[in-house]
């Protein structure tokens, strides 16, 4: 399952090399973008394999977070 997350993380992140230019070139730009991301695919989406998001499917949340809980307005 691991080398499955890992294979589908470098995938998605694969359109900060094709977007980079809309992206800014800071590393710490960049560390807060993939942490943005990774805390989005394990507690915001709902994977359609095991019908809820990772976090609850491992017992991490008790719901479903919103993007809107994520980040706050």
């Amino acid at each position: 399952m691991c080398s499955v997350l890992i294979s589908t993380i470098r995938g998605s992140l694969r359109r900060f090399t094709l977007l980079r230019n809309g992206f800014s070139r800071k590393l710490a730009n960049l560390r807060v973008a993939v942490s943005l991301y990774v805390v989005w695919y394990n507690w915001v989406k709902r994977h359609t394999t095991l019908g809820t998001t990772s976090a609850c499917a491992m017992g991490l949340a008790s719901k479903a977070w919103s993007i809107d809980y994520l980040i706050p307005a």
